[in-house]
């Protein structure tokens, strides 16, 4: 099933640098959406809209937390219905 989800990635200096968000978009075949970003010395976030298949999501931020991002779930904004 397709859902939407709404999460927040905090980078820590040292992945600033990589394309964690690429990854996700063509490793996991996800849409997202960035609705908010902050990149400063010490961290970088973003708070990212992510479309995709359930389980997709859910491997996706399993990998970005296994790189070192810290994932902070902020709402499942809908179950969308397939294309």
């Amino acid at each position: 099933m397709r859902i939407k989800r709404r999460v927040k990635l905090v980078y820590p200096t040292a992945l600033q640098d990589q394309p964690i968000l690429y990854r996700l978009i063509k490793d996991f075949d996800l849409a997202t959406n960035i609705r908010r970003a902050s990149v400063g010395v010490d961290e970088a976030w973003l708070i990212v809209d992510i479309e995709g298949e359930s389980d997709a999501i859910q491997l996706s931020l399993h990998w970005a937390r296994g790189q070192g991002i810290q994932v902070q779930e902020i709402e499942n904004l809908s179950a969308l219905p397939d294309p």
